[in-house]
């Protein structure tokens, strides 16, 4: 582009001609003609229109800023343009002044299209689709591709999309995770309020020790989990955190979970029957080992111990139904210490799966399926939480692990997770496609367009106590609730990391264990903020999931 200084002594006699100076307000110069600069470039010219009423008095503004500054510096900018603050250029043309959007980038991103548009036109003259479906393919990648990490830039743009309501919403998400929660909202940091939701039944402020979880007692388990990450991209654990056990032998009736001890070592196991003790014999159980599935009968009562484990797991269970019920959304859990115990159980299993320490992601949650009446329900479908590029590092090695410990059995009736074996889906590596980043969309109304074959699906069931573990990337959703069960999938899920994993998503810091078992009320509800904007941003949580009270703050 020209510079403007060769048209500086015009504007000078410009500025000269009507008595105004550089020092002049904009109001003072309006309609003022302004000599001609040519050599706008065509991309510019096809985005041109006409100046608003602000626009032409920021541009005013703008060119009295430039005019200032060329005065004193002969050597002024050598383009015809001058960026403003809300990112639109200011060209001078003609003797108007016109505005184009964005800083060139625009303009590149226009001159791809018609370049790639035009190579499409030229391959369907040929007949060769081949070619239409690869280029058409290469151009949907670049537009809605996954694989590009998202820093703190994107989060300021993430907080600006959506719909009014959302916007609030996310505003007020954004304060509470920085630590600033919104005026009014200071009982969300109230030991009682919580407690008082929950009926007393969990408790806060670190009162609440951890409850170990059954130690990994071989390393075949541990290989045989890394096995299954590796081939399939998930793995299951059968009872690793306890179940719905009893202390007394007198009334262990089927399904109660028990622990049987072989050679000093003690195995998570199920009474599948027990049968009438004989006169003056100690009562025997049939049971049924949960980690191999295998069944025993007639096990003497001395050799086997209640879960007592099963008792947090259940406490947690009913404050997560609690809050859903008061409107709350679920992951408001992490207030509570029983949730975080959970969480510094996950830890270690988290580490034996990864071979390596982990730190803890932002992107906490939990959740209790809810039966829906409606026939056709398009909501939770297929997805990818990351791409496989953020999941894996170069060397291939698994760098992000969702884990879901059950607070309740789950299955194919009551909201259970589903997956898309890593064998049977085409695009599981694939972080470039944009194939990838949408495992499924609705394609029109109540039409689902799936990526994989829907036989490929796997239902993950599982005992309450039982933990799942994912790949990062692997697809996965939540089945739909029965109307008739009795007791809907109830879980919660934290995401680690590998030790060498690259920054976390928006660039928020990850959480070390220490950082956990020092944390305050606030801190809680930091993180837990954090992660409910997480899902917000996702578009996985809308302002109707909270309470009237929060609304009416927002």
């Amino acid at each position: 582009m020209n510079s403007l200084n060769s048209h500086l002594d015009d504007m000078d006699h410009f500025l000269r001609a009507p008595k105004i100076s550089p020092k002049a307000s904009p109001e003072k110069i309006q309609g003022v003609a302004i000599p001609p600069v040519e050599n706008a470039t065509a991309a510019e010219a096809a985005e041109e229109k006409p100046l608003t009423a602000e626009e032409k008095k920021e541009g005013i503004k703008m060119m009295l800023k430039m005019l200032r500054k060329d005065k004193k510096a002969k050597e002024g900018k050598k383009e015809n343009s001058i960026q403003g603050k809300s990112g639109k250029k200011l060209v001078i043309r003609n003797g108007q002044m016109v505005v184009i959007s964005g800083d060139g980038d625009e303009d590149d991103e226009k001159h791809k299209k018609q370049e790639l548009l035009q190579k499409i036109l030229e391959a369907a003259q040929n007949d060769d689709l081949d070619e239409v479906s690869r280029l058409t393919r290469e151009r949907l990648a670049e537009l809605h591709g996954t694989d590009k990490p998202r820093t703190k830039v994107d989060l300021l743009k993430a907080l600006k999309a959506g719909s009014k309501e959302v916007k609030k919403l996310k505003k007020a998400l954004f304060r509470m995770a920085e630590g600033l929660s919104p005026d009014g909202m200071e009982f969300l940091i109230d030991a009682g309020f919580w407690e008082g939701l929950v009926q007393g039944k969990l408790t806060m402020g670190g009162a609440q020790p951890p409850v170990p979880a059954k130690e990994i007692e071989t390393a075949a388990q541990t290989e045989e989990w890394q096995a299954s990450l590796s081939q399939e991209g998930y793995f299951k654990v059968a009872g690793i955190l306890g179940g719905v056990g009893s202390p007394d032998p007198v009334n262990w009736s089927p399904g109660t979970h028990v622990e049987r001890e072989i050679d000093n070592q003690w195995y998570p196991a199920v009474v599948v029957e027990s049968p009438p003790p004989s006169p003056g014999q100690s009562p025997t159980y049939n049971i049924e080992y949960t980690d191999d599935g295998n069944h025993e009968e007639a096990v003497d009562v001395e050799e086997l111990r209640g879960d007592h484990r099963g008792e947090q797991l259940a406490k947690v269970q009913e404050g997560v139904a609690h809050l859903q019920a008061a409107g709350w959304p679920a992951s408001f859990i992490f207030m509570f210490d029983e949730a975080w115990s959970l969480v510094q159980n996950l830890w270690p299993l988290a580490e034996q799966a990864l071979g390596t320490e982990v730190l803890l992601d932002p992107r906490l949650g939990a959740q209790m399926a809810t039966p829906k009446q409606s026939k056709i329900d398009m909501s939770g479908r297929p997805q990818r939480s990351h791409t496989y590029s953020e999941s894996y590092g170069d060397d291939g090695q698994l760098h992000l692990l969702h884990t879901v410990a059950l607070l309740s059995a789950a299955s194919t009736k009551n909201g259970g997770v589903c997956v898309v074996p890593r064998e049977y889906d085409q695009y599981y590596d694939a972080s470039e496609s944009w194939e990838h980043g949408k495992p499924s969309e609705e394609a029109e109304e109540n039409v689902l367009s799936l990526r994989f074959g829907i036989q490929s699906l796997r239902p993950l069931q599982g005992t309450m106590g039982s933990v799942l573990g994912l790949a990062g990337n692997i697809v996965h959703w939540g089945s739909r609730c029965s109307e008739q069960t009795e007791s809907p999938a109830t879980s919660v899920r934290a995401l680690f990391r590998h030790s060498s994993a690259g920054p976390c998503q928006y660039d928020f810091d990850p959480l070390t264990a220490e950082s956990v078992a020092k944390m305050s009320i606030g801190d809680r509800l930091c993180h837990v903020a954090r992660a409910l904007l997480l899902d917000t941003i996702d578009e996985q949580l809308s302002l109707s999931d909270f309470p009237e009270m929060f609304k009416q703050l927002v």
